[in-house]
């Protein structure tokens, strides 16, 4: 069981090492609690997808432009092409657990608002990060 700072002996020549070693363990703790969160969507709503990421603080993030695809249940095809003009555009976002929930939620609404957003999102754990 790991002892928490309030438990060394700041006398004890190892208490530094412990007090790292300690903060390892709660960085590493906080890692596990993070999560990846990938959105696809139509190009024309990046604006708003932003700035739903931003309502909840989530600053960074990346952006891939012009990516074709197709749902895979109703979804129209985005091709880029003179048949299917439209594309899509994908955003990944490593959130802290405690956000995803409520994120998916916001993205859940707009697609429910705007069915021919095509939006999916989803959400993969992050084992580690630096």
């Amino acid at each position: 069981r790991m002892l928490g700072l309030d438990h060394l002996n700041l006398g004890d020549p190892c208490a530094y090492t412990y007090g790292i070693l300690y903060d390892l363990c709660c960085s590493r703790k906080e890692e596990k609690e993070m999560k990846a969160l990938f959105i696809a969507y139509n190009q024309s709503y990046n604006e708003e997808i932003c700035d739903i990421l931003a309502q909840f603080g989530q600053r960074g993030y990346t952006k891939w432009e012009d990516i074709e695809g197709k749902g895979s249940f109703n979804g129209q095809a985005r091709f880029g092409s003179h048949a299917w003009p439209e594309m899509n555009h994908a955003v990944l976002s490593v959130v802290k657990d405690d956000k995803v929930e409520p994120i998916l939620q916001a993205l859940k609404a707009k697609d429910e608002s705007s069915p021919e957003l095509g939006l999916r999102a989803f959400v993969w754990n992050i084992e580690t990060l630096y």
